[in-house]
């Protein structure tokens, strides 16, 4: 399509497209070159690129206590050589989207403003070691584990509902070089952030944060995880290489374990990242899970305090329970696309034994609903934000099901929750907040194919 520049009317070529919003999902498409894809994203994107902008400068004050031209000097200090020195592609795409977004506005957006916001996952734990994570549930499937053989993923995000307001972006990217992929992301990413993919080379992959993890990354001797798994993305032909990918060069800086599958060998991998040790593991039959503790008895012995892996009072170790319990028990050997999609928006609460309208500990987590009396928690604004689910037939179309806002479509009132939940020990956290929070309505499953 042609469109023209605001500022010198001059013809632009935009090697993307944006298509009609559906069921809260934005979704746009880009390709060619680093930099010609990259101005497509910024410029296509350049209305949630300013949702960013008003929502950033709190985030990392609100996550990380500390400045935020504090934090940027730190990003420009430690991530930005990085990628201009061993990732020049990731580094022109960077450049492409601030152009992008430059042609819309006189706002200022830095190159290392946008580094910086890529980088939110990888500083987590150098500012925030062995703090909780406690960001997603999600499951990988095939063989014998699932009703036709195939595989079968699921996994929904949990975040505060101000970052949810930019984790609704279905980019496809096309590249000049290497494998087309489809992913979930936040505008002005390289890579998801919000961790769902598949690629045109029929592999798919989702992710858990690991909680608890007490060591800084190493960014003297790693590379960061977004660019890691953006060139995995791109380049990766099989699990093997995705492995290598993922663990050479890891600066432990997003401790996690990634699940992927691919389709053409009918395969599902677990690749669990320390920052000392790393985990990898396949299956042609079986089940993989997460639920933001490391599965492997080392790196979570070794490199985090996490005691809660089936203290089932604790978020993960509830969520570990219900996992097993529906993967292994209520759906033996029979998980479908349909069933996925019960289970990641799962309201049973196993430390209390019954059906919830969802909290912390539930797999479709709702931590808004918390009481003191029955979690011992009190409501914060955070929760499952989106659930997909994904088999081998549409991977190999590159298209999934998703559902926006939270895996069960329960939605969200912001008037309503700071009403009921304005206590005194929330009074001031609800006050600096709500600025931010908007409202999130219920929407329903969809099928998403860019």
């Amino acid at each position: 399509m042609t469109v023209y520049m605001r500022q010198s009317h001059s013809p632009l070529h935009i090697q993307g497209e944006r298509y009609k919003k559906k069921q809260g999902w934005v979704c746009v498409s880009v390709y060619g070159t680093p930099y010609q894809r990259g101005f497509a994203h910024g410029y296509l994107l350049h209305k949630e690129l300013d949702t960013v902008q008003s929502i950033f400068k709190y985030l990392v004050e609100y996550y990380y206590g500390i400045s935020y031209k504090t934090y940027i000097h730190d990003c420009e200090t430690k991530i930005t050589p990085i990628i201009f020195k061993q990732y020049p592609e990731i580094y022109h795409e960077l450049q492409g989207i601030i152009a992008g977004y430059q042609t819309h506005t006189h706002t200022p957006f830095t190159l290392d403003e946008l580094i910086a916001w890529n980088s939110m996952l990888s500083m987590y734990t150098h500012y925030k070691p062995a703090s909780r994570a406690d960001r997603c549930s999600a499951f990988i499937a095939c063989g014998k584990a699932t009703e036709k053989g195939d595989i079968v993923m699921a996994h929904n995000s949990h975040s505060d509902y101000i970052f949810a307001r930019v984790s609704n972006i279905i980019l496809k990217i096309r590249p000049e070089k290497g494998h087309a992929f489809t992913m979930q992301c936040c505008p002005g990413y390289v890579a998801s952030g919000m961790d769902w993919f598949v690629t045109e080379k029929g592999i798919m992959g989702c992710e858990t944060t690991i909680g608890g993890f007490l060591k800084k990354p190493d960014f003297n001797n790693g590379t960061p995880y977004f660019c890691r798994i953006r060139e995995a993305m791109q380049y990766g032909n099989t699990l093997d290489d995705y492995a290598r990918i993922m663990t050479t060069k890891n600066a432990g800086d997003y401790p996690c374990g990634w699940m992927f599958g691919d389709t053409n060998a009918n395969e599902i991998m677990l690749c669990e990242l320390g920052l000392k040790y790393t985990h990898v593991e396949k299956k042609k039959d079986g089940i993989f899970y997460g639920m933001n503790v490391a599965v492997n008895e080392k790196i979570r012995k070794e490199e985090t305090n996490d005691k809660t892996f089936w203290q089932t009072s604790e978020t993960s170790g509830a969520r570990n329970v219900r996992l097993h319990v529906l993967l292994y028990e209520t759906y033996q050997n029979k998980i479908t696309v349909e069933n996925a999609r019960k289970i990641i928006a799962d309201h049973h609460d196993v430390f209390l034994d019954r059906n919830t309208r969802g909290n912390n500990r539930t797999l479709c987590k709702h931590s808004e609903n918390d009481h003191p009396k029955t979690t011992a928690k009190h409501p914060s604004p955070f929760g499952a934000i989106d659930g997909k689910v994904m088999n081998s037939a549409m991977a190999k179309k590159m298209s999934f099901v998703g559902r926006f806002g939270s895996s069960c479509g329960q939605g969200f009132k912001v008037k309503q929750y700071t009403r009921k939940r304005n206590t005194r020990k929330n009074k001031r956290k609800n006050k600096t907040m709500s600025p931010y929070l908007r409202n999130i309505p219920s929407y329903k499953w969809v099928t998403l194919r860019v």
